[in-house]
């Protein structure tokens, strides 16, 4: 498997016989390394079952960035009857960082499930942040 993302590529897979996999495996060589230690936010580390793969640093650059590193984790996630209007509460000024919190949130869903309701529920105030979407 090829992944391209902008300007990072990366191949994955076991067939290291096939021409372009050779011709890119050679370069890699050249360039010494074949394993990234990161990739699109993704730690990347070898043990002797295989590759672990780890969020753990995005999340705490996240939680960081959040200013919630002191912050208690809880098990439960957001009500699925919670309802969050467009004009409930006061409108907020600085809606770039939590846009920005929103946009990385949401690219933690593809490993983590249980954040995905809450997150696309708060992606829906984007435009209009108010007290009560914090």
């Amino acid at each position: 498997m090829l992944v391209v993302y902008v300007d990072d590529i990366m191949i994955i897979g076991d067939d290291t016989k096939g021409l372009i996999a050779e011709v890119l495996v050679e370069t890699l060589l050249d360039q010494g390394s074949l394993i990234p230690k990161y990739f699109l936010g993704n730690e990347i580390a070898r043990s002797k079952k295989g590759f672990l793969l780890s969020q753990g640093k995005y999340v705490f650059d996240l939680l960081s960035e959040a200013g919630m590193l002191g912050y208690k984790s809880i098990d439960s996630s957001m009500n699925m009857n919670t309802k969050l209007q467009s004009d409930q509460g006061e409108l907020l000024e600085g809606a770039g960082r939590y846009r920005r919190l929103v946009e990385k949130s949401n690219y933690l869903t593809v490993i983590r499930l249980n954040i995905t309701l809450t997150v696309c529920v708060v992606s829906q105030f984007l435009s209009a942040l108010r007290t009560t979407h914090l």
